[in-house]
């Protein structure tokens, strides 16, 4: 029976114009982005437009099912709620995943003189970790379209899903990347006489630099409380990982040999990979056991 909801779901996906166009935007951005990250750095702007036009793409696809009661005549006809939410979610991961490798294929290749330099297995982590958030934002995005009627309705909380994950994301990380203590330093005013005349000026008086504690930094349990937010929302993974490989990209192909990129990865870089790994196992856990049972229960129009 999963079988013939798996076979009907492909065909639907193959033969749909806005799956195509989805593909066609996601291997545009990457490579803009890949060659952007050459000349630069990786610019996550081009991440988010992937997601949003996965999103488009998942709203348009199932919340055409269950809007026009697609979900409900396969009920009737003999399939049960656990199969067809299964279905349209290993439907949905499975286009996201070829939007992942489409993307990521085309980046790797633009920019295999990076992953050269890098430790192999920290490359790996990273890609999978990536993989897996990706994963992440299908399963979400699948389930609310799953859960939600309107078609119209879905395509809206979808686009503001991302979004909101986004800006979550960039609120949490500006908090938790505050330093406890910065330094500072004691001044005192200097006379300087040039051809433009006799003006002062602050200098740093040498030897007086001291720490002092950053009242914006947070500890204790509220800090713990902002990094597990940090670890949850998916997008924080993304953020992380270009945060770690920013100093690995903007070198020129004619002079890659002699380039002065840092491409060390400290214990403490590989440890967050790894924390990172757990967290989108439990994540994507959580979100398919919920979403099961949530369409389990809900009414079919």
């Amino acid at each position: 029976m999963m079988n013939k909801l798996l076979r009907a779901g492909i065909r639907r996906y193959t033969h749909n114009i806005v799956f195509w166009l989805t593909l066609v935007v996601t291997g545009v951005i990457a490579v803009i982005g890949a060659n952007t990250a050459r000349a630069f750095y990786f610019n996550d702007a081009y991440c988010m437009v992937v997601f949003f036009a996965f999103a488009v793409m998942i709203s348009w696809m199932v919340g055409r099912e269950n809007e026009e009661g697609i979900f409900r005549n396969k009920v009737v006809s003999g399939h049960t709620k656990g199969q067809i939410y299964i279905s349209e979610l290993i439907l949905g991961i499975g286009a996201c995943l070829i939007m992942f490798f489409l993307f990521a294929g085309i980046f790797i290749a633009l920019n295999s003189y990076v992953f050269t330099k890098v430790s192999f297995v920290v490359c790996v982590r990273i890609f999978f970790d990536a993989l897996l958030v990706n994963v992440c934002f299908a399963v979400i995005l699948v389930t609310l379209s799953c859960l939600i009627s309107k078609r119209a309705i879905i395509a809206i909380v979808n686009i503001i899903l991302v979004l909101a994950m986004i800006f979550a994301t960039y609120a949490v990380e500006r908090i938790v990347n505050q330093k406890e203590y910065y330094i500072e330093w004691e001044y005192e005013e200097q006379m300087v006489t040039d051809e433009s005349g006799t003006y002062s000026y602050s200098a740093p008086i040498e030897g007086s630099e001291h720490e002092v504690k950053n009242p914006n930094y947070i500890d204790g349990p509220v800090r713990t409380v902002f990094e597990t937010l940090y670890r949850i929302i998916p997008y924080g993974h993304m953020t992380e990982y270009i945060s770690l490989t920013h100093a690995w990209f903007g070198y020129d192909y004619l002079t890659w040999e002699t380039s002065d990129k840092n491409f060390t990865v400290t214990q403490e870089d590989i440890a967050g990979i790894n924390t990172n790994l757990i967290w989108s196992v439990i994540v994507n856990g959580v979100i398919c056991v919920a979403g099961y049972i949530g369409f389990r229960k809900k009414e079919l129009r």
